[in-house]
């Protein structure tokens, strides 16, 4: 029987591990049955949240989207989130992909996730509305004819679903691919395209790619107080509409193509809106690319930010005039505190290096602050002194640094990456989270504005200096969300060793706590792990390695406490490629089939450090499960042997069956 208990896992959850007996119980027959209650491995996230959303009626009712692992609800009293779609089978697994939420303002306990993991074939269903009328602790489900992408291109817009709050009964959804815009008159029950709205978007990333090559389709769906509905399309050149009539007619936004189609001579499109129903304006950020993965345009600016007024239809770019690093590469998300009107935050997407800037303004956007700044020397020496508004507790998520350690401005914690989700709680002015490698969250928010400026001039000494200012704190807001890609696991017994999609691994002692990442190999994502049955103390595992020094393959000879990485295979390159890996019964012999489709599989017997070709197996063998054991205390195989010419004798087999 192969130790390894998951494997190729479709990554749409954490591992389900450490099934605890609770109860043994006894039949007539005599046969006992265990009964096991199954919990999460605890991560703590480990992968995106593209859309926090709160309710704007009912206080700490906030909800928490992901690319691939469901919807969550925030639980106040423990300051962690509940899973609200864990129900979803196999069937139907494109479902834990959730590109929207919408939270009802009117009757909070009502809530509604647009589902779909991908839009291409990878995905084989349909996408759907899931409707719940008890904060999501009962759903159902109305089935679209179209797919949705809640991990393609483009998921951190939004929100695309939104419920009319004059009549809540009425909900609208922006879908991908020319498929317009949608709405329901029945809380969700049932959905009909408006057939009168006139644009169902046009901007694709790269056309004819099976992954970049989606129309981004129609974005966002905003409501002013005066009953007017607004939409954001994705179409450089005719970008915003309205409806002053409940929906029935729509009009292009005059000017809106000007203020929002363009950066720089860089094509841009609606990515966010907020309303400040006070001051009747309606912000609005752009970019270049639908996100998250890109950096900035090959020239100039790579978005903006522009405020409507309601009231006038008088448009004003209010786009930062400063940034830390240059130009702005586009942004991400946006929010407005509903308490203070007039106050808004925006961050930026992507600057990759050293870190995101998060951007405050007090007066409706008329002027800005960032998150950290530069204090450059009189020589402007490299590197500059970093200062910085708050400080990153990562208590509890540790494995943040990535096994990093900060180097100059660049923290090995940074404030974030592909920032699209950015909400200030509409009912404390406090209260703040984002997503960036983690939900980072505080209530100490307003600390901000009485800070300050970040930088300031030395006369005496002709250059800039940090100013004094008393940092906030920001911690993890992540608990309870697990959405790990899990790729294979190894139960040793007490110990829990996983390689997992984007994380490279962990291993852990206490499924209470993260553990520690594995970072040499600096897997970038891990692929296949196994160990020796006689001697668990060894453990073998592959992945996905970046540079030229790492192998693919890493060891363990201490239940992966630490790590030992491996030669590099010529002709095999990184970036992917990891392939399969096992480990004989006593540790001795090391079998690798690389995952290139060209390379024939190789052994070891000196822990990696050289490779011979396996004689006589063929290509793409995957070598797991390969060798038999020699213990009556596990499954006795039948296998067919190969053998290879090494200092040593190392064989595998192809497993035909099991015999008990």
């Amino acid at each position: 029987m192969r130790r390894r208990t998951l494997a190729a896992s479709l990554g749409t959850a954490a591992l389900a591990a450490a099934a605890v007996p609770t109860a043994v119980q006894a039949k007539a027959s005599g046969r006992c049955e265990d009964v096991y209650t199954w919990r999460n491995a605890i991560v703590n996230g480990g992968g995106w949240v593209p859309g926090i959303v709160f309710n704007e009626t009912e206080a700490d009712l906030i909800y928490a989207r992901t690319d691939i692992g469901g919807l969550y609800r925030w639980q106040e009293p423990t300051q962690t989130w509940k899973p609200l779609l864990d129900w979803i089978g196999w069937d139907h697994w494109g479902w834990t992909g959730v590109v929207s939420v919408a939270t009802d303002p009117v009757e909070p306990g009502r809530v509604y996730a647009a589902v779909g993991t991908y839009t291409n074939d990878w995905d084989p269903t349909s996408g759907a509305v899931l409707y719940s009328d008890d904060y999501g602790e009962t759903w159902g489900a109305a089935e679209l004819p179209f797919k949705q992408g809640g991990n393609m291109p483009g998921r951190g817009m939004g929100e695309r679903l939104a419920v009319d709050p004059h009549d809540n009964a009425v909900v609208y959804l922006g879908a991908p691919n020319g498929n317009g815009l949608w709405r329901s008159h029945d809380h969700g029950r049932s959905w009909a395209e408006v057939t009168d709205f006139p644009n169902p978007g046009n901007f694709v990333v790269t056309p004819g790619d099976p992954y970049s090559g989606d129309n981004q389709g129609v974005i966002w769906v905003e409501f002013a107080d005066d009953g007017r509905i607004l939409v954001g399309v994705a179409d450089p050149a005719d970008p915003l509409y309205v409806s002053a009539d409940r929906g029935r007619t729509w009009q292009p936004v005059p000017g809106a193509a000007e203020a929002l189609g363009t950066a720089d001579g860089n094509r841009t499109i609606p990515k966010q809106a907020a309303i400040d129903h006070e001051n009747g304006h309606l912000f609005i950020v752009t970019s270049w690319n639908p996100g998250p993965y890109n950096g900035p345009p090959a020239t100039g600016r790579g978005g903006s930010i522009q405020r409507l007024a309601l009231a006038t239809g008088e448009w004003t770019d209010i786009t930062p005039a400063y940034d830390p690093l240059g130009t702005i590469p586009g942004f991400g998300g946006i929010t407005v505190d509903r308490q203070r009107p007039g106050t808004l935050m925006a961050a930026t997407e992507n600057h990759w290096y050293p870190d995101e800037i998060l951007f405050r303004s007090t007066d409706s956007g008329a002027t800005w602050q960032t998150s950290w700044d530069y204090a450059w020397d009189a020589n402007w020496s490299w590197p500059p002194e970093r200062t910085d508004r708050f400080t990153l507790d990562p208590t509890g998520n540790e494995w943040l640094t990535f096994g990093k350690v900060d180097d100059g401005p660049a923290y090995a914690i940074k404030h974030g990456w592909m920032i699209d989700a950015l909400s200030i709680d509409p009912h404390d002015s406090d209260r703040i989270m984002w997503i960036g490698g983690t939900v980072w969250g505080t209530e100490q928010l307003t600390a901000w504005d009485a800070q300050g400026p970040l930088v300031g001039w030395d006369d005496a000494a002709g250059h800039q200096v940090p100013l004094p200012v008393e940092p906030f704190e920001v911690g993890i807001r992540v608990q309870g969300i697990e959405e790990t890609a899990v790729q294979d696991i190894a139960a040793l017994g007490g110990t829990l060793v996983s390689a997992m999609g984007d994380l490279g691994g962990f291993v852990q002692t206490d499924l209470d706590q993260p553990g520690a990442m594995i970072r040499r190999p600096n897997w970038t994502s891990g692929r296949s792990l196994d160990f020796a049955g006689l001697n668990p103390d060894v453990v073998v595992g592959t992945g996905d390695v970046e540079g030229e020094v790492d192998g693919h393959v890493g060891v363990s000879l201490d239940r992966g406490a630490t790590w030992l990485t491996t030669k590099r295979l010529d002709g095999v390159a990184g970036g992917g490629n990891a392939g399969t890996v096992a480990v004989s019964a006593d540790g001795a012999v090391i079998v690798w089939s690389p995952g290139d489709g060209t390379t024939t599989p190789v052994c070891s017997t000196d822990l990696g450090q050289t490779w011979t070709p396996v004689e006589g197996l063929r290509l793409a063998h995957q070598a797991g499960g390969a060798f038999p054991v020699p213990d009556q205390r596990q499954e006795k195989r039948h296998d067919r042997i190969s053998s290879c010419d090494a200092p040593s004798a190392c064989a595998v087999g192809r497993r035909r069956r099991i015999a008990r």
